[in-house]
């Protein structure tokens, strides 16, 4: 799979952040383990802690799943999807603002680095456990249909107010069409008489 961010997979770069066709929430009980799961347009993933503390103890975890062969490489998996998630520093606030990301190191920079220095050099399995995964967010992500219904959402039913105008607007052309139709018609009949 290429190299797609957050950002680049679902806008391009033209689109702004907060039009994802995806939702990101964060696990309902969350253990901090690496559990994550893609269903029904919605990524719901475990927290994940930027600091100095879970670097050193992540780089320790990755380095023993490398030394060892027969350990399955999960936190190395893991940390390889993130580094597929998380490329610039709009990905980073994204992941910030669903509460899946803690954010203690300071600028979105310094969080886009560490994932990227703890992803560089990794032996990736062939068998993640996270490839189904991505490979739906992929597909999800190229479905026309459902990009065009998150940023119709998005610009006009964000919020209550933009909501309801934008049904008031699409009534007040129905009963204008619909007015307009009975004119035509009411002028048609007598014109044919």
């Amino acid at each position: 799979m290429k190299q797609y961010g957050i950002h680049r997979l679902f806008f391009g770069n033209q689109q702004p952040v907060d039009s994802l066709p995806i939702s990101i929430r964060k696990e309902e009980e969350d253990d901090y383990s690496l559990h994550m799961a893609f269903d029904k347009g919605c990524l719901v993933m475990s927290s994940f802690r930027a600091d100095d503390t879970s670097d050193h103890i992540l780089r320790n975890v990755i380095a023993y799943e490398q030394c060892h062969d027969g350990i399955t490489p999960f936190t190395s998996n893991y940390i390889h999807f993130m580094n597929l998630l998380i490329t610039n520093d709009k990905d980073v606030l994204v992941l910030t603002a669903a509460g899946v990301l803690a954010n203690n190191v300071g600028r979105p920079s310094l969080v886009v680095d560490m994932v990227n220095k703890l992803n560089k050099g990794l032996k990736v399995s062939d068998t993640s456990q996270y490839y189904s995964m991505a490979m739906n967010l992929r597909a999800h992500y190229t479905s026309r249909r459902k990009r065009c219904w998150a940023t119709l959402n998005k610009v006009y039913f964000n919020d209550l107010w933009t909501g309801t105008a934008t049904m008031a607007a699409i009534l007040l052309l129905f009963f204008t069409l619909v007015g307009t139709a009975a004119s035509v018609i009411q002028a048609y009949k007598t014109f044919k008489k």
